[in-house]
């Protein structure tokens, strides 16, 4: 995938935010998916699904994609990664968001496309939130070429000083049929059990030693007196 320079730029500091916050990225499912555009649907618990995006973009899929983003005004540049404003609330500006989605996955059909139908970052202890169906549906109906499919995202903590972030996506369909919520919620149960399959590691700190102070034992040998 060719970026410009400042697509380059800011991409890198998308990836320097992500390490910055957690551990490692184990993606699980990958074998799902689909070798065609697709709409990716998924829930919304943690300020690093934004990241998370950006990595199914450009390490995992490879594809150019776009994402709606409530808080686009707060970060504008990542426009230049697929960010497209949708603001809460504000039905105009969402409206024109829509049409322009559909212009540009009109004008570039192998682009995917990724949204939090959710529509709010939210606790992960509820569970995935119902949405409603409209704005895939009236998607769906603009654009017919696109795929569907659920990636369920579970923070945890693996090793390490940081959490890790589970994705898991699941299998792709060509029609809307009401489950998409409930789709998710199965997949994000599966990633809150014992895993038995083995996951991509998409992204990861590299190995640094374990931080010792065992040259101090000699000092408080003693302790406590």
């Amino acid at each position: 995938m060719r970026l410009s320079f400042f697509s380059r730029f800011w991409s890198a500091a998308m990836r320097k935010g992500l390490l910055n916050g957690i551990e490692q990225v184990a993606l699980f499912g990958a074998e799902n998916l689909p070798g065609k555009p697709t709409l990716f649907y998924l829930n919304h618990h943690t300020h690093f699904d934004g990241h998370l995006v950006w990595l199914m973009i450009y390490e995992i899929r490879q594809r150019r994609g776009v994402v709606w983003m409530e808080r686009w005004d707060d970060f504008p540049f990542l426009g230049l990664l697929g960010g497209l404003p949708f603001p809460r609330n504000q039905p105009k500006a969402q409206i024109e968001t829509m049409n322009r989605t559909v212009q540009l996955l009109s004008k570039h059909p192998d682009w995917d496309f990724y949204i939090f139908p959710e529509a709010r970052q939210h606790p992960p202890e509820e569970g995935v939130l119902p949405f409603s169906p409209k704005i895939l549906q009236r998607l769906s109906r603009k654009m017919p070429h696109l795929l569907f499919c659920p990636v369920a995202i579970h923070v945890t903590w693996w090793a390490g000083e940081r959490p890790t972030l589970l994705m898991k996506v699941g299998e792709a369909h060509n029609h809307l049929d009401g489950m998409e919520a409930e789709r998710l919620r199965e997949l994000l149960h599966q990633l809150t059990v014992p895993q038995t399959a083995s996951p991509r590691m998409v992204l990861a700190h590299p190995d640094k030693p374990n931080r010792s102070f065992r040259w101090m034992r000699y000092f408080f040998r003693h302790y406590p007196k």
